[in-house]
């Protein structure tokens, strides 16, 4: 709803953070520098990810995604999972996405990357708050089913569509 929201009143970009205290807000300027610099691109942030001090399963759910985030866009990004992001609201604006939660980032940047916006990866700071301190709304089983069928549907509908679309446009350039 805040994207539409930010649509509604006219703004071309929005910016998130999660909510869970892990992301500091002084960076934002990292990201608007980034913009300045990349206009139109989508910007996200790139932790510096420390497999000791992150949640049980967070490292390999970043690399799962990173995986599947390559394989149907063709391009690496080390944390498809940050959630720190600059939208290039149009990009939003014009689309139907099929999800609405947790899920719906990393749908978002893939969508934007077959629609040719360009990703650029910005080294953000990142806070492992001890354990007792820790929030998340993540919910292992179901969360990781509904991204794992999101993952399922955008691989089909690259292999069927973006794939040979980008092979095309390489045979031709």
């Amino acid at each position: 709803e805040g994207f539409k929201k930010a649509i509604h009143l006219g703004y071309e970009y929005a910016i998130t953070i999660d909510a869970d205290g892990q992301h500091y807000p002084e960076d934002i300027p990292l990201l608007v520098d980034a913009h300045l610099k990349n206009k139109g691109s989508f910007i996200t942030g790139e932790r510096t990810l420390n497999p000791e001090l992150m949640r049980n399963g967070s490292n390999f759910a970043n690399k799962f995604s990173n995986f599947w985030f390559h394989l149907q866009t063709g391009i690496n990004l080390r944390d498809t999972q940050c959630g720190y992001r600059m939208y290039p609201l149009h990009y939003i604006h014009s689309s139907w996405f099929i999800t609405s939660r947790y899920e719906s980032e990393l749908e978002f940047l893939v969508y934007a990357a077959w629609h040719g916006a360009p990703i650029v990866s910005v080294p953000i700071q990142v806070y492992y708050p001890p354990k007792e301190e820790r929030i998340s709304h993540f919910r292992p089983g179901y969360d990781f089913t509904r991204i794992s069928i999101l993952n399922t549907f955008l691989t089909l509908i690259a292999l069927v569509y973006f794939i040979p679309k980008r092979m095309i446009k390489k045979i031709i350039s």
